[in-house]
């Protein structure tokens, strides 16, 4: 990453588009705490990502941060209720809010006769859903995508599609890392181009008032 200088506004959905290597992965995983920079700074609710010690980038990410991936990245011998609920296991939620919570947001993304499903009797799509479930159940400020339709046919895409739109309208901050234009264009109000580690093209949007995410 070379020069890149951005900011997010508080209920904004950004798109972060470019060729494979371009470094939207590496930016995402800046910004959500998975890496540190070597030089610059990260600020989020005015607290520099940076200057925060290995735990408290923990809590962040535990508190703050919600991450889906194009992989789903679900526990395979657990079933839907039981990996969505893990996701509150290290944030001090007790055993019986966690698996109210747990159920609520399946239940909210139309999973609710899915809870003992485990992954590998699940659709890619509804994998996915349960992926953006154990990302939502913290309750997080911004919700991190990975090209989270990247492994998905086209409906099961559309439907995720929706429902980050939904989310999005809800209030949530989403940032999606994508290749698919087209997606970008029907789903994001701003589009940051990557290109060999630089930003290329952060398109502007009006000034809403809104706080920094």
């Amino acid at each position: 990453m070379d020069h890149v200088t951005l900011e997010i506004r508080s209920g904004e959905f950004v798109a972060v588009v470019g060729a494979s290597g371009s470094g939207k992965s590496t930016l995402l995983s800046l910004l959500a705490g998975l890496d540190t920079p070597t030089s610059g700074s990260i600020v989020v609710d005015d607290t520099n990502l940076s200057d925060l010690s290995r735990r408290q980038r923990a809590h962040y990410r535990a508190h703050k941060v919600g991450m889906i991936f194009q992989s789903f990245n679900l526990l395979p011998h657990q079933t839907a209720l039981k990996n969505v609920e893990l996701a509150l296991y290290f944030n001090d939620v007790p055993r019986h809010d966690r698996q109210r919570r747990a159920e609520a947001i399946l239940q909210r993304l139309g999973l609710g006769d899915r809870l003992d499903h485990r992954p590998v009797d699940l659709s890619g799509g509804e994998q996915q859903r349960v992926a953006i479930a154990r990302a939502l159940v913290k309750q997080p400020r911004i919700l991190f995508a990975d090209e989270p339709t990247g492994n998905l046919d086209h409906d099961n895409a559309r439907l995720i599609e929706e429902t980050l739109t939904q989310l999005h309208r809800d209030g949530l901050t989403v940032v999606m890392v994508t290749h698919d234009l087209d997606l970008a264009a029907r789903t994001a109000e701003r589009a940051l181009r990557m290109h060999y580690g630089g930003l290329v093209l952060n398109n502007p949007i009006p000034d809403t008032g809104g706080e920094e995410a």
